[in-house]
């Protein structure tokens, strides 16, 4: 399962056994450490007593012979394994020639062969398959005895095998709580972690058309997911703008269809009502309402096209031919409001983009014409086209326009004629223009300018 839960505890127990595993060797070589250098201070203490003892006046010479000796170093060092030591202490004793004089009962069982002639002052470490000892030397000259004599002393590592055995097993159950316990507190602290993550989730399911201005909370939230509800929150701003420009989306269609219908129904019932002679004129009326629905129409599926990202049609495209078809195909209207077109056009003999031939068509057509339609009678219309900015100006003058008809400019059916009067214009044409611009990469703005005490509206195209 895809879960942050799970992904945190497949990391984080795999990552504590490790650790606790590190830390448990750890511990278990320090352990042994310690208990072998107990144990080599306690063989070596035990050195030191025995030389000790066996070196105090009187205590080797009141016996003459040197078998007497040897039965007496015997006897010393039974007594003190056996009244001195929680464990039997191993010996073993050699002659000036390396010969063996006695050993332990221990050392005899287990069968221990020393080479005295390998062995050293310093403790030293005596290996077999069955055991393991840690040894020390005394060495006895002749003015203490009758003759040199190799003592050599040691106890065997079995109780630090018995302690570190424990020690083995008390880590191990150890780990296993310690695994269950961090195991079931990480659980604990990951559902309380993400339980944010839970409500957030809860929150966003409760979300319908109904409820777009709901805001989430950041309340009580860890900083990591702060973000996701900062970007959620935008979301939610642009869908209740989004669902609300489709409401009056809707509600402009069903004005701008119902007014055309009801002058089609009107002229329809007066006909039948009242009829003339001059019939001609009602049918024209329709006709000319009917176009005006088709226009209106043709606006919406075209709008609905590009909304669904249609397959663009990249080729090279001259911008002063596709400029030049446009004004001529609108000269007639210049002419008709007496406008100054003011143009550098004929300066420039091509210039050469890639895009899509129509959707770029659809740009300056409808750019050009809605200059020309809402510019003043016998005012001036500029268009300029700038090569080394690879950018486009269309503007016209516009006094009554302000700044906060610019943010809507764009939005469809937008009209600053609230009646809309404006014949043959159902305010889709910017709309239009500003989508396509989208679809090829242009950035397409405007702005008001003052220029000479005259306001003007100024459409920028940036290729």
């Amino acid at each position: 399962m895809n879960s942050i839960r799970n992904k945190l505890l497949i990391w984080l127990l795999p990552s504590f056994l490790a650790l606790y595993c590190l830390a448990a060797f750890s511990l278990y070589q320090a352990e042994k450490n310690a208990m072998q250098n107990d144990l080599k201070e306690q063989v070596k203490s035990i050195a030191g007593h025995v030389k000790m003892r066996l070196f105090r006046p009187h205590v080797l010479r009141n016996f003459g012979d040197n078998n007497a000796q040897l039965e007496k170093i015997e006897e010393l060092l039974a007594e003190f394994s056996a009244n001195r030591l929680n464990q039997p202490l191993y010996y073993k004793m050699f002659d000036g020639k390396t010969n063996l004089v006695f050993q332990s009962e221990n050392f005899q069982k287990q069968e221990l062969k020393i080479d005295p002639t390998k062995i050293t002052p310093a403790i030293f470490e005596y290996k077999t398959d069955n055991v393991k000892l840690f040894l020390q030397t005394v060495f006895l000259s002749e003015r203490r005895s009758a003759s040199k004599k190799l003592l050599v002393l040691g106890l065997d590592s079995k109780i630090i095998k018995r302690k570190l055995k424990k020690l083995k097993r008390r880590l191990i159950i150890g780990g296993a709580l310690s695994i269950i316990v961090f195991t079931g507190l990480l659980v604990l602290i990951l559902r309380r972690t993400l339980k944010p993550i839970a409500e957030l989730a809860h929150s966003v399911s409760t979300i319908n058309v109904d409820n777009l201005q709901h805001r989430f909370s950041q309340a009580s939230i860890p900083e990591e997911i702060k973000p996701l509800i900062i970007r959620l929150n935008e979301l939610m701003v642009r869908l209740e703008s989004s669902f609300e420009r489709e409401r009056r989306f809707s509600s402009d269609i069903a004005h701008e269809i119902r007014t055309p219908l009801a002058a089609i129904r009107t002229t329809a019932e007066v006909a039948q009502k009242w009829p003339s002679d001059d019939i001609n004129e009602e049918f024209s009326e329709i006709e000319s309402t009917s176009i005006q629905l088709q226009k209106l129409v043709d606006s919406l599926l075209m709008l609905s096209r590009l909304e669904a990202q249609p397959r663009l049609n990249i080729e090279s495209i001259d911008i002063i031919r596709h400029l030049n078809k446009c004004i001529d195909l609108r000269n007639n209207n210049i002419l008709d409001k007496q406008l100054q077109l003011t143009s550098n056009l004929a300066d420039i003999q091509s210039y050469e983009i890639d895009s899509d031939p129509s959707l770029l068509q659809m740009i300056l057509s409808n750019l050009i014409g809605n200059a020309i339609c809402h510019a003043p009678v016998n005012s001036n219309l500029e268009i300029k086209l700038n090569t080394d900015e690879n950018s486009l100006l269309i503007s016209n003058l516009a006094p009554s326009l302000t700044q906060t008809d610019l943010s809507v400019m764009f939005d469809r059916f937008w009209q600053q004629d609230k009646a809309r009067q404006l014949d043959g214009h159902s305010g889709l044409g910017l709309s239009i223009a500003k989508r396509s611009a989208d679809i090829l990469n242009i950035k397409l703005t405007v702005e008001l300018i003052d220029k000479q005490e005259n306001q003007q509206i100024c459409f920028k195209i940036k290729f």
